[in-house]
């Protein structure tokens, strides 16, 4: 009886150390009485069948995983999948656990409206199930946009944005996919015409540490961890309190847009109501390449850095502060209350995670993506005994 994880990185996703962060908090389910299992590999699902009571937890779909869909719909065995609508595999049964596009669309697009914005762009799609749901969402939802209106992340950044940029003043809301491409996108608009980032706004997906911590922070929508575990929890009991009695089971979750200097700090109004959908022709997507995130060089630095946050520790981040500072070792040592082997240690670590081999090259790249001022409000929101706070 276990809840088996599949943790194949073959079927990662484009930010490695945010899926294992993720991955690794489904541990939590066994204080719930919940036994999870990880498979490292689709070669290996067939343990599964040795176990009656098996439940699959998918943290991604795509094709890579189509064998596993037929292996588990064949045998009998629930999947559960993670950031993925119901529709996105249309031949398969699985249940979701997702958040509510439709919603969360027909919020921004009233939050746009109530200050004056109604010309959208979606920037940065790739053809995964996730950003087209959300393009084929305003597409229903905003008679104004079309598919003119979406720039595709075909290839490399670089071509997507330069073919918004002709096109930039149609435009006076852009929605993206994720925080990285929101803030590559900002950080050009801010070398060419940072007149423009006056009178736009412009919103991610994610919540990343980056979107607070970039120079200009971003409004970013997501939802939260822990309710994504009670909802694999509840999934898990019902079909192993009646495996007859549910065939698939979809739970929406509740999401927060977090709003910041990128739509400037405007107050967005929750609960808002449904805007009606528009009888239109099916949205039809381009063909293009998927854009290699990871090997991009206007979205692969910030990534490296938000990899890095991801793993800091509360003294990670508050000798990153002094660093930033400018601040001398043996002064950090004495207002951090640590030993020159643990800075050493910590700020070493920091390092080699970016692969920069010198102090003054890491502080150098580091300030082109994280402000000090925001780092410092970070430490004092997020760990509050610290010592910015005292």
């Amino acid at each position: 009886m276990a809840l088996y994880i599949l943790d194949d990185k073959k079927n990662a996703l484009f930010l490695d150390s945010k899926n294992l962060k993720e991955l690794s908090s489904f541990t939590a389910l066994n204080q719930k009485r919940i036994p999870t299992k990880k498979i490292s590999c689709i070669e290996n699902i067939g343990i599964m069948c040795n176990d009656p009571q098996a439940v699959l937890l998918l943290t991604c779909l795509s094709e890579y995983l189509l064998p596993v869909l037929k292996f588990c719909n064949h045998n009998g065995i629930p999947v559960i999948s993670i950031h993925s609508s119901p529709d996105a595999m249309p031949d398969f049964s699985y249940s979701c656990i997702h958040d509510n596009t439709p919603y969360i669309i027909s919020s921004l697009l009233t939050y746009f409206e109530l200050h004056d914005k109604r010309n959208v762009a979606f920037f940065g799609l790739s053809l995964n199930s996730d950003d087209c749901s959300k393009a084929e969402n305003l597409y229903k939802l905003c008679p104004r946009f079309d598919t003119d209106d979406i720039f595709y992340a075909d290839r490399d950044f670089k071509t997507c944005f330069e073919e918004f940029f002709i096109h930039k003043d149609k435009y006076d809301a852009i929605v993206c996919p994720n925080d990285f491409i929101a803030i590559a996108l900002i950080k050009e608009l801010a070398s060419i015409d940072p007149e423009y980032l006056n009178s736009v706004f412009i919103v991610g997906f994610m919540n990343t540490y980056i979107s607070r911590l970039y120079h200009t922070s971003i409004t970013s929508i997501t939802y939260n961890n822990q309710d994504v575990i009670s909802a694999i929890s509840t999934i898990y009991r019902a079909f192993n309190h009646n495996r007859n009695a549910f065939f698939t089971i979809d739970l929406q979750l509740k999401t927060i847009l977090h709003v910041r200097e990128s739509t400037h700090n405007y107050n967005w109004k929750p609960d808002l109501p449904l805007l009606p959908c528009h009888k239109r022709e099916p949205l039809q997507f381009k063909k293009i390449q998927s854009l290699p995130y990871h090997d991009d060089p206007y979205l692969a630095p910030q990534m490296s850095i938000e990899n890095m946050l991801e793993k800091m520790s509360k003294i990670d981040f508050c000798i990153l502060y002094e660093l930033m500072l400018g601040i001398k070792n043996q002064d950090i040592c004495d207002r951090l209350f640590i030993s020159h082997q643990t800075l050493q240690y910590h700020t070493s670590k920091m390092l080699r995670f970016l692969r920069i081999p010198k102090r003054n090259n890491f502080i150098s790249f580091i300030k082109t993506y994280i402000d000090i001022e925001k780092l410092k409000k970070f430490i004092e929101t997020d760990y509050p005994n610290s010592y910015l706070s005292e």
